[in-house]
């Protein structure tokens, strides 16, 4: 009874994992964050052990990086997402988003490989999860009111890290349209994976360029 209790729900507990591993270096190690993040994704998880499908619709499986065509996508999308991020950064963030550069080659280990990829794993969960829910993503019109509308939120939160005008605006419509296509990407691919791979990688770029102030052009 047991065992199987675990093989039906062990997704859940590994999610569980990640969403306490990651608040407990957020704490640690102080990184701006919010904490509802974590609560509103414990509370997600956790529903998932009743008749509530969202963890069973997210799509988190292995298999789908044996689909070809997701890297049609995914590749050219993470190539110019990361250089669209570096530009902004440069001429419209620069200074605003800095890490301290006393920090220990350990510590950097830690929030680029473990602590990032859970946070932007959480964000993802909250802000696009939802979207792959059946009745949701079935319903053509209804997904996109909701694909807009999560877009919308998820700009407005990110555009209240920065302080100047412009760099709200850039920022902000940057954040709004890369959202509004991972939800159509999540909704292609049926899974929450795609979103989460190109966040994760601009999430990275970010933390590498605020880290070590680095300005190629």
């Amino acid at each position: 009874m047991i065992i199987k209790h675990f093989e039906k729900y062990y997704k859940n507990y590994l999610l569980i994992l990640f969403v306490i591993g990651s608040y407990i270096l957020n704490t640690i190690y102080k990184k701006r964050g919010l904490d509802v993040y974590y609560i509103i994704a414990l509370i997600i998880i956790i529903l998932g052990f009743t008749k509530f499908t969202l963890i069973k619709d997210l799509g988190l499986f292995f298999a789908i990086f044996k689909n070809k065509k997701l890297y049609i996508f995914l590749i050219p999308t993470v190539i110019l997402s990361n250089i669209l991020l570096f530009l902004i950064k440069k001429y419209f963030l620069g200074g605003e988003i800095r890490l301290e550069t006393n920090e220990s080659i350990l510590k950097l280990i830690l929030v680029f490989l473990f602590l990032n990829s859970i946070r932007i794993f959480g964000e993802e969960l909250i802000f696009r999860g939802f979207l792959l829910v059946k009745d949701f993503k079935t319903d053509y019109f209804l997904f996109w009111k909701l694909n807009i509308g999560q877009a919308l939120f998820f700009s407005l939160i990110h555009s209240l890290f920065v302080d100047d005008l412009t760099s709200k605006f850039v920022l902000g419509s940057f954040t709004f349209i890369s959202s509004i296509y991972f939800g159509w990407l999540n909704r292609k691919f049926d899974s929450l994976l795609p979103s989460w791979i190109i966040h994760w990688m601009n999430g990275i770029q970010v933390l590498i360029v605020a880290y070590f102030n680095v300005y190629l052009f």
